[in-house]
């Protein structure tokens, strides 16, 4: 791990050690304040190797390491604000896990996950939502304590779970893609299933919204940009012509996607 100025010079550098799973590391960074997180589930539940771990940003001292009791997983931790707090909500076989940012407290747990956990979970109103491929996609109120698995899963649905694309919600609907271009709504209030469409095309970049639109990235380059309701309405199909399996990335205007050979951004030219 290394931490690069504005003018790419390296300011400090960390070996964590090579993860211990079949896959390699996968999980992207967050940032709390002033502390880095980075999750690193390896190896088997009964090994003790995951963690999470919070890093100085300026400094890159461990600030606090908290123990997993879990085998390895390939999601991103994510911070939300819920229940008059900040939490860590980090996924891995079988749980999902809210821990204290300040000091790696585990707050609550749900165990609602099954197999190998790559999708990211997300957070909106009120609820968090996990998935993994094997196991469910669980909304879940994050203002228990302990093992709320009984007591604060909302809703659960068990169909179009994907393997590597995390989900995305607006609110009223969730969408779901998995790899072979599956896509799924799911009515955020109850969890039922409002649609499904096949977009006969494989993917691995997590589905994003922009306003009212849903963005579909396939592996081949061709991005689907569609209205974001419970039918399929194509607004722009745009053809990058390059494999592609990286999520865009936005700022203000701006859209960026990476492909293999190639880094693009979309906006308007004028803007400065």
């Amino acid at each position: 791990m290394a931490c690069l100025d504005s003018a790419g010079a390296v300011v400090w550098a960390r070996n964590l050690g090579v993860p211990d799973n079949d896959h390699g590391h996968s999980a992207s960074l967050d940032i709390w304040r002033n502390l880095l997180l980075v999750q690193l589930d390896q190896a088997l539940a009964e090994d003790e190797k995951s963690k999470l771990v919070a890093l100085d940003c300026i400094s890159g001292r461990t600030v606090w390491e908290t123990t997993r009791p879990l085998a390895c997983s390939w999601s991103s931790p994510v911070v939300i604000s819920a229940a008059g707090q900040e939490q860590i909500i980090a996924c891995g076989e079988p749980w999902v896990i809210a821990y204290n940012p300040a000091n790696g407290a585990e707050l609550w747990t749900a165990r609602c996950l099954g197999g190998q956990v790559v999708p990211s979970p997300i957070s909106v109103n009120g609820l968090v939502l996990a998935v993994s491929v094997d196991g469910k996609l669980a909304a879940i109120r994050p203002d228990g304590q302990g093992d709320v698995t009984q007591t604060h899963v909302a809703w659960t649905a068990e169909d179009g779970l994907p393997s590597i694309c995390s989900p995305v919600c607006n609110g009223e609907f969730a969408w779901l893609l998995d790899s072979g271009g599956l896509m799924t709504c799911y009515d955020a209030a109850d969890g039922k299933k409002v649609s499904e469409r096949e977009l006969d095309k494989s993917s691995r970049a997590s589905p994003t919204l922009v306003n009212d639109l849903l963005l579909l990235l396939s592996d081949d380059g061709v991005l689907f940009i569609l209205k974001a309701g419970t039918k399929y309405e194509l607004v722009r199909r745009i053809e990058l012509a390059e494999q592609c399996q990286a999520s865009p990335a936005f700022q203000p205007g701006r859209m960026y996607l990476r492909t293999k050979n190639h880094l693009y951004c979309f906006g308007t030219a004028d803007r400065q």
